[in-house]
């Protein structure tokens, strides 16, 4: 009998055999992270007899099938199929010809979980939602089995045009879809005269080919001994994901999910407050949402092998991206547009609140176009088929229409274009003053002096950051909140008297310097108009304030109980308009390189105060304008800008890093930073404040995202009882040695890539990470606890590293 204690020894060697010892440890990744490519997909959809050719492109053919509406895209370059619908039989059809006699062993399987409406939206190059005579919502699919009529009419055949008509005769809607072919590009399309009839006043939304390229799908085989539809099985799906672009970009992977999940639905450009049920909207206690800031989605079948990336040339202010997945309602995985045309709002008819709900008078009048660029391959002609291939793509897009800084255009405003080789840029803006109450009324804390600013400017440059862009924040009378728009009115305890000298002295030392706002919001303050103590009057509502469509005001209520303010309003755009005309001008005078604008680039409301209202459509014709007007020697600054403002910035602050991290997203990727790459600069969120991680760093350079502080001068603690209370953790004193530390690690990698293109980025093994640009780097971010071996290099854990190899921009030989 052996002595207890000997027990684990005999039993050590058996455990090692079973668990061989590994040079590397598993690394724990989640939806936090990119997984690896999906597995090779040999999913291939065929054409059978009953759909004709329309046209051929270099790159694609086009073909339709007129008993059920269905357009069918073959790729040339591979011989790939995509159809707008999933081309199936009504369940009912295959049911009743059982009954009239037919061998049931003969006939096509049920679909499980599609009744006949969800069928004929399944087959559909567009689906309508609409309201009811008792406002409820009901649907109806372009090949629906009954009271809908299809009717083609070719135009053109080189290029290929035609016209497909939709009469939903139930509805008396008629809508006309536009349809080209060109290139490698389906294009679609509807102009506000295209949709007709008494119904379209009624007429919800409009979804574009809700299941094209959808995945999953079960069928019900028939039975012979019980005599029913009983067998289930799963149909052949390809493997792959979905695309979309919440926050800095997510992926949906399709799998078979063993429970139902909620469908990631993401508002593009934010919620429209003025069209909402409520005119009061409150800040979330929770997490918020991420934002969708561009009309982009996608579908990648296989691993490298094909795709498409979609996206709204117009009406992206009005659209949603609904992703749904396998278990929700049916057995699919898919991804669509929703095009919104009216909506319910709350109608307020006395001082009691009491009221109902009602349709938009005038429905929302744009023009519906999407684009599907379809990918194949890994690049040999295009971009390659997978989210970075969708993303060059939507760039490229964007390039050519001049939705992105052209060469010597806005990027190079107030700074020189960045080589290859230089340093990158560092973000740090200063707070330097907020309100809070006191026993006598108001009083501002100020947190920063200009003196200060200077002082530490001066220390993080001596410690080896040579390139500062910088923003001061809270400079005016009344603080962040209740300062006055329309001019810039320094606040003196901050300002000094050597303002003007300080802000020269850093212009002349190569620092860009900004003043910052929210032109978007105007504070109420707890009682209307009231007195801010040495600042101005808090701006009435009355001719500055959006009313929303059911007349009220739309208000911002926040829970700041200890704030001066809690109760905001959004500004009407023509007044943003001459605000930022003015500040921009001052701010001039005193030396700015730059502006800071906040508000305007992440929310867009329509308005309903004047004689005609503003849609989001005009509004961002205003946006536009006014930073058109801002002189061309001034640099833009945008927090969060949307994708119609990307054309007019040269800095995006506040870049999302992760997405909303819904349980159906199971990637994270960096979508929107491969997007705009090189057409800006992106700078991450504030690293004081849960972002100074080595895993945070390590993403900085995986996304190519510069960082950015928050400072005070003095300790944060001054802040407790200001709008600004969120910065618990400002204090320069705390931050001395990490600023130069955390900036020298992303910059002594990223500094190889200014200059040069994003190409690629591949995933080499779970926490491993390959980015590839057209000057020959190749970035290689080591996520792990463990070393990975690149090709003969070591890069060490938790570590990033650029390999730089010969033969130049054009790729050269890589190691």
């Amino acid at each position: 009998m052996f002595p207890r204690f000997f027990i684990p020894l005999i039993l050590m060697p058996l455990f090692l055999l079973c668990f061989p010892l590994s040079g590397r440890s598993e690394y724990p990744a989640t939806p936090r992270d990119t997984g690896s490519p999906p597995e090779p997909s040999g999913f291939l959809l065929t054409l059978g007899p009953e759909y004709r050719l329309l046209a051929e492109s270099s790159q694609l053919r086009l073909f339709y099938r007129e008993d059920r509406g269905i357009f069918a895209v073959a790729d040339r370059r591979g011989g790939y199929v995509w159809k707008s619908g999933l081309d199936i039989p009504f369940n009912r059809d295959v049911e009743e010809r059982f009954d009239e006699g037919a061998d049931p062993l003969g006939l096509p399987p049920l679909e499980e979980r599609l009744n006949t409406t969800f069928t004929g939206i399944a087959n559909s190059i567009i689906a309508v939602e609409y309201y009811d005579r008792a406002n409820n919502i009901r649907r109806e699919g372009s090949s629906a089995r009954e009271n809908v009529r299809l009717s083609l009419s070719v135009i053109q055949n080189d290029p290929f045009l035609a016209d497909l008509t939709v009469l939903f005769d139930e509805l008396d809607l008629k809508i006309t879809l536009r349809v080209e072919l060109s290139g490698n590009r389906l294009l679609l399309r509807a102009e506000p005269e295209d949709i007709q009839g008494s119904g379209s006043g009624r007429l919800a939304s409009i979804a574009v080919a809700p299941f094209m390229g959808a995945s999953g799908g079960r069928r019900l085989l028939w039975e012979p001994l019980e005599e029913d539809w009983k067998i289930s099985e799963p149909k052949e799906a390809p493997t792959g994901y979905a695309v979309v672009p919440d926050g800095s970009g997510a992926l949906i992977r399709f799998q078979d999910n063993s429970t139902e999940l909620s469908a990631y639905i993401g508002d593009v450009f934010g919620e429209d407050p003025s069209q909402a049920e409520s005119s009061r909207r409150f800040a979330d206690a929770s997490v918020p949402h991420k934002t969708a800031h561009m009309p982009l989605f996608g579908m990648v079948h296989g691993s490298l092998q094909n795709a498409f990336a979609a996206f709204a040339a117009s009406g992206g202010e009005y659209m949603e991206i609904a992703a749904v997945p396998e278990e929700n309602t049916t057995f699919y995985t898919r991804a669509y547009p929703r095009f919104i045309y009216n909506r319910l709002y709350y109608q307020v008819y006395n001082q009691k609140g009491d009221g109902y709900f009602r349709l938009l008078e005038q429905p929302n009048r744009f023009t519906l176009e999407m684009h599907y660029e379809f990918l194949a391959g890994a690049g040999e002609n295009g971009h390659r088929a997978d989210y970075t291939g969708i993303a060059r793509s939507y760039r490229d897009y964007l390039r050519r229409t001049g939705g992105l800084p052209s060469p010597g255009g806005r990027q190079t405003k107030g700074r020189e274009t960045k080589k290859d080789g230089a340093d990158i840029p560092l973000r740090i803006d200063f707070l330097m003053a907020d309100l809070r109450e006191g026993v006598l009324g108001h009083r501002h804390e100020v947190t920063t002096t200009i003196e200060q600013v200077e002082s530490i400017l001066g220390e993080i440059q001596a410690a080896g950051v040579s390139e500062l862009s910088v923003g001061l924040l809270g400079y005016a009378r009344g603080g962040t909140a209740l300062s006055r728009p329309g001019g810039v009115r320094l606040l003196k305890a901050a300002a000094g008297r050597d303002f003007n000298r300080i802000i020269a002295s850093l212009t002349a030392r190569g620092i860009d310097v900004s003043l910052g706002r929210d032109f978007a919001l105007i504070a109420a303050g707890k009682a209307e108009g009231m007195s801010a103590g040495g600042a101005r009057r808090g701006l009435s509502p009355r001719r500055n304030a959006v009313r929303g469509a059911g007349g009220r005001y739309i208000e911002y209520i926040t829970y700041e109980p200890n704030a001066p303010v809690s109760r905001y309003y959004f500004a009407r755009a023509p007044r943003i308009g001459r605000w930022l005309e003015s500040e921009s001008r001052d701010m001039a005078s005193l030396g700015m390189s730059s502006i800071t604008i906040d508000g305007i680039g992440s929310s867009l409301t329509s308005d309903y105060a004047g004689d005609e209202p503003l849609t989001v459509t005009e509004v961002i014709q205003h946006y536009r304008t006014m930073l058109t007007a801002i002189p061309g020697e001034t640099g833009i600054n945008l927090v969060r800008p949307n994708q119609y403002l990307w054309a007019y910035t040269d800095r995006f602050l506040d870049a999302p890093l992760f997405s909303t991290q819904l349980l159906i997203e199971t990637d994270t990727v960096p979508l929107l930073q491969m997007v705009l790459h090189a057409a800006m600069e992106l700078f991450a969120p504030y690293a004081n404040f849960s972002f100074s991680s080595d895993e945070d760093l390590l993403r900085m350079i995986d996304y190519n995202v510069y960082p950015s502080f928050l400072l005070t001068g003095e300790s944060a603690h001054l802040l407790l009882m200001t709008n600004s209370s969120e910065y618990y953790s400002t204090e320069y004193r705390l931050y001395r040695d990490r600023i130069p530390e955390l900036y020298s690690r992303v910059n002594s990698v990223l500094r190889e890539v200014i200059g040069a293109e994003w190409l690629v980025r591949d995933v080499l093994a779970p926490g491993v990470i390959r980015n590839r640009y057209d000057n020959g780097a190749d970035i290689l971010i080591n996520y792990t606890a463990s070393p990975y071996d690149y090709q003969g290099r070591m890069i060490g854990a938790r570590s990033a590293l650029a390999l730089k190899a010969a033969g130049g921009r054009d790729g050269g030989k890589r190691p």
